[in-house]
C-alpha cells in the first residue's frame, strides 16, 4: 500500500533495456500513475542516483537507484481539526462518509477551516494529492448545504480511475429532495443545459450554450404543500438539481440560493426546516463497482433526523408510478 509521506526505492535490474524514468516507476507502482510521476518529478520528488530528476523522459539503466518521495497529503496552511466522522465504508483504496448538512467539503483560498478535508486529516485518514492543495482525496463534491454519501480517494491512481468513473456514468447517484409545490407527473425528466448565471456568479442557470445536463425523478411521497421526490442525476454539473427544479418551479427546501420570493420562510415545510442547518436535499446513495476489486458497492445512508421527520409526515403516494 502506498502511504503519503512514504519514501520509496528502486534498484534498475542488470536486466532492464534504457526506458525513461516515468515509464519504469509507473510499472513498479501500480497505484501511481505516469500523470502523478509526471507531476512529482516537477515537484522534485524523485532522485536518481542521489539527484534530482527534473524531466521525466530522463532514461534509467541497470544499476541506477532512484528513490521517490510521496509528499504527505495534508495541504499547506489546512490544518487537522477534531470533529465527527461517520464513515459509512472504507478499505485501503477508498472511503465513503455521511456528511453533514451545513459542513463545507473543502477549504479554500480564503476558508481554510471547518470543513471535512480539516476532519479527514484529524481522524489519519491517506488522502490522494491529485485534487489539489485545498482538495486531497475529493473525486467529487457535494453542495454545503447537502447532506449523504461523499466518495474518498485514498491514491492518487484510485482518484483518476474514480473520475473516470463519474464522468463515464460508471458511478449511479441517487438523492432524496424536498420541494416546494407539486411536480406535472410522478416520474420525469429535467434535460436543460446549465451554464453560469449571466448577473450572478455564484449561481448557475439554464443557459442555451450551457453544459448538458439531465436529472431524472420519481416521486415518493406528497403533503404539507410539497413533494418528496426520488432524484437520479446522470450528468454531474453545479447546482444541478436545484436549478432543474427551480426552473419547473418546485423549488428544494430551504434553499436561499434557488429559492423562489413566494416560499422564502413561508409555509409549513419552511417551518420545519427553520433550524435545519441545510437545506431539502440529501444524497441517498452510491451504486459502482469497486475500481480495483470489482465488487458491486452499494452505500446507502438514512437523511437527518429534520430531512427523516418531514418527509414521514407527508403521505405515501399510491398512485401508478407510469401515470403522467
Amino acid at each position: 500500500m502506498i502511504v503519503p509521506g512514504q519514501e520509496l526505492s528502486f534498484l534498475v535490474p542488470p536486466t532492464q533495456a534504457p526506458i525513461r524514468i516515468d515509464k519504469f516507476l509507473a510499472a513498479q507502482i501500480g497505484t501511481l500513475s505516469r500523470t502523478r510521476i509526471q507531476q512529482l518529478a516537477g515537484e522534485g520528488a524523485i532522485r536518481l542516483n542521489h539527484r534530482v530528476v527534473s524531466q521525466s523522459n530522463e532514461k534509467v539503466k541497470p544499476g541506477d537507484r532512484i528513490v521517490v518521495y510521496l509528499p504527505a497529503a495534508e495541504p499547506a496552511g489546512v490544518l487537522p481539526e477534531p470533529g465527527e466522522l461517520a464513515v459509512l465504508y472504507e478499505d485501503e483504496y477508498l472511503l465513503a462518509v455521511n456528511k453533514p448538512p451545513g459542513l463545507c467539503v473543502h477549504p479554500t483560498e480564503h476558508k481554510k477551516t471547518g470543513t471535512l478535508v480539516n476532519i479527514l486529516l484529524y481522524h489519519g485518514k491517506s488522502l490522494s494529492g491529485t485534487g489539489g492543495p485545498f482538495r486531497p482525496g475529493i473525486v467529487h463534491r457535494l453542495d454545503r448545504g447537502t447532506s449523504g454519501v461523499l466518495l474518498i480517494a485514498k491514491q492518487d491512481e484510485i482518484h483518476h480511475r474514480l473520475t473516470g468513473m463519474f464522468q463515464a456514468r460508471e458511478i449511479h447517484k441517487v438523492y432524496w429532495a424536498i420541494l416546494h409545490g407539486a411536480l406535472p407527473r410522478i416520474e420525469g425528466e429535467i434535460n436543460l443545459p446549465i451554464g453560469r448565471h449571466p448577473r450572478d456568479r455564484k449561481r448557475m442557470a439554464i443557459r442555451s450554450g450551457g453544459r448538458p445536463a439531465l436529472t431524472r425523478y420519481r416521486i415518493l411521497r406528497t403533503g404539507l404543500g410539497g413533494t418528496l421526490a426520488e432524484v437520479y442525476p446522470t450528468t454531474g454539473r453545479t447546482h444541478q438539481i436545484r436549478v432543474h427544479f427551480r426552473h419547473l418551479g418546485v423549488p428544494i427546501v430551504h434553499d436561499s440560493l434557488y429559492g423562489l420570493k413566494r416560499y422564502a420562510g413561508k409555509g409549513t415545510l419552511e417551518r420545519l426546516f427553520a433550524d435545519y442547518p441545510g437545506l431539502g436535499l440529501h444524497a441517498r446513495s452510491l451504486r459502482f463497482r469497486h475500481p480495483v476489486t470489482g465488487q458491486e458497492l452499494a452505500i446507502t445512508v438514512e437523511p437527518p433526523d429534520t430531512f427523516k421527520s418531514v418527509m414521514e409526515q407527508m403521505t405515501c403516494l399510491e398512485t401508478n408510478r407510469n401515470a403522467d
